[in-house]
């Protein structure tokens, strides 16, 4: 799969969209025509981004391809170990939520099972392949990516909230929101208001 945006440009796209409300809604609306004309990049024929705001007290996780040249045999530890080999260097905490959502991704594409599972009831199929209890308030979406699609999970907004430039670019690309490896979008995003909470539930059953 050739992604329709890397990690940079993902990134950007999401700050712009905290800080711009009419950006934002022109995104959703448009999100090819926008991407092209904001990051002067020409989408490939076929290819669609899909655009999903950050939603409060929601864990978004979208499941990349997996990548052609993965046999098919690979287990599902395996394919997480590869995983994690590929996660860049960050803090202990953020490694943590981080190795939790790619179990979910590794496991999909290992387990057609477990995908079904997600696919009927996410935060159920979650909740028992991490060994955790999701807190009750907290809503689980669940996307899957192919050749032709790319998910961008939005933060949540931020309106009225003093957020620094350097603050903005962590809610949009840091802690538990997007993860990049392998060349390719293996990406899990919370809303900004969900990640303490469900960050805490989950390390502390950890």
């Amino acid at each position: 799969m050739v992604d329709i945006l890397n990690a940079e440009q993902a990134n950007h796209v999401a700050v712009k969209a905290m800080r711009d409300q009419s950006f934002k809604q022109v995104l959703l609306d448009h999100p090819n025509a926008t991407i092209e004309r904001e990051l002067g990049v020409t989408v490939p024929a076929g290819k669609t981004l899909k655009v999903v705001p950050g939603q409060a007290q929601t864990l978004s996780i979208v499941i990349p391809q997996r990548p052609a040249d993965w046999s098919s045999e690979l287990s599902s530890e395996d394919a997480m170990a590869r995983l994690l080999g590929d996660l860049p260097t960050t803090d202990e905490k953020t490694r943590k939520a981080a190795a939790m959502q790619l179990q979910i991704i590794a496991k999909a594409w290992c387990d057609e099972t477990f995908l079904q599972d997600l696919r009927r009831d996410p935060k159920v199929a979650v909740a028992r392949e991490l060994a955790v209890a999701l807190p009750e308030e907290l809503n689980l979406q669940f996307f899957v990516e192919d050749a032709d699609v790319q998910y961008l999970i939005l933060p949540l907004d931020v309106q009225g909230m003093e957020l620094t430039d350097e603050q903005l670019e962590t809610v949009a690309g840091g802690e538990v929101a997007v993860i990049f490896s392998l060349g390719m979008s293996a990406v899990a995003a919370t809303s900004f208001a969900a990640s303490a909470t469900v960050t805490a539930s989950l390390t502390t059953s950890w």
